[in-house]
């Protein structure tokens, strides 16, 4: 961030957003696990961005219009960068909303992944629209910049110009456009239907291994007739339809 203050009020929007998500996971009974934990890790660098965007309009105000209050600068920052950041907000969710749509053992275990990340985005961008302004207001000061800061955003600013002219030439070649957009959901639903649905591999036999002892003396008859009915219990369990399968008394 170029700036000791900047960086605090960056590095302030990630326990608020975190523990907004906490806020979210606890109404839904949510408890920490490895799955969860994944998300909150993968929502650690998510939260941030939308703060970041916030406050770099805002010095970008201040560096091209000298003449404006911190204030005035936040205030037309916020104006500008809010569709974006709704908009980057709806984009993550349809990323991270099918997760919760997976079926199966995968869909039950992963279902808590994507609620906590839907759960970090929704938070953050509030906390980008509300917390981060009224800190810039408070904080920011008219920007200062060196040699090495200056050379930074030349190259970053040669990227942004690069993916603009980029992004203008996709709007005067829809066709190509488009063309490009089907070519890559028909690859993607060819290979995802490759994908494995389970989170079972393919190598997998399908057979049941049973392990069990019995007290010393045993007859074998009495072993082969636990065995025989143990077997009959496995047979009618995996007769039933999966969806029953959970209730004992059905099946």
């Amino acid at each position: 961030m170029q700036n000791f203050r900047l960086t605090l009020i960056t590095v302030t929007a990630i326990p608020v957003s975190l523990i907004g998500t906490f806020a979210v996971m606890s109404g839904l009974g949510i408890q920490i696990n490895i799955i969860s934990m994944f998300g909150l890790v993968m929502a650690i660098g998510i939260v941030v961005d939308a703060a970041i965007i916030v406050i770099e309009n805002a010095e970008h105000q201040l560096h091209e219009h000298p003449e404006m209050t911190v204030k005035e600068a936040v205030s037309k920052a916020l104006d500008i960068t809010f569709s974006p950041i709704i908009a980057s907000m709806l984009v993550l969710l349809a990323v991270f909303t099918p997760s919760l749509f997976i079926p199966g053992m995968a869909g039950t275990i992963y279902s808590e992944f994507g609620i906590v990340l839907c759960a970090s985005v929704v938070v953050s961008t509030l906390v980008a629209l509300t917390l981060t302004p009224a800190l810039c207001a408070l904080f920011m000061k008219p920007p200062k910049k060196n040699i090495i800061a200056k050379s930074v955003e030349w190259v970053i600013t040669q990227k942004i110009r690069a993916f603009t002219g980029l992004a203008w030439t996709a709007t005067r070649l829809p066709i190509l456009t488009i063309a490009l957009l089907a070519g890559g959901l028909y690859l993607s639903v060819e290979r995802g239907a490759s994908l494995p649905t389970g989170l079972l591999p393919e190598e997998d036999t399908s057979a049941i291994f049973v392990v069990g002892s019995f007290p010393q003396g045993t007859a074998l008859s009495k072993t082969d007739e636990y065995l025989a009915s143990l077997t009959e219990q496995l047979n009618a369990y995996l007769a039933c339809p999966p969806a029953l399968r959970l209730q004992a008394s059905t099946c």
